[in-house]
């Protein structure tokens, strides 16, 4: 992830992804919307993808712990579908949807060692 931009709060706003599909490289521009409190909504603005949204929701518990949710659409589009149909799109649904909550743990697992 490449960060392009940041909002008046200094929170990210844009950022490039670029995701090794085995057959491509996909880019992807993301614009980051904020939602207070916990959601946090990424749309594609830009990139090799038709369409991608995701979002991110953040639960607080009584007891102070955190639950993230993570949901997302793909819609590659018909140039990436005909270029490996049925095991690059699989390949960016399993990363997409996979690598960005795993990514999100380690990051938390590493403030808090």
């Amino acid at each position: 992830m490449e960060i392009l931009e940041r909002d008046a709060d200094g929170r990210t706003s844009l950022v490039r992804a670029h995701v090794d599909a085995l057959v491509a490289t996909v880019a992807l521009d993301l614009r980051l919307s904020y939602q207070q409190p916990g959601l946090v909504r990424m749309l594609r603005e830009g990139g090799d993808l038709r369409d991608f949204t995701a979002t991110w929701t953040f639960d607080q518990s009584e007891h102070g712990q955190t639950r993230a949710g993570f949901e997302m659409q793909l819609d590659p589009g018909r140039g990436l579908s005909l270029l490996a149909r049925g095991p690059l799109v699989a390949r960016l649904r399993t990363l997409l949807a996979e690598q960005p909550p795993l990514g999100l743990k380690r990051a938390v697992e590493r403030a808090n060692a």
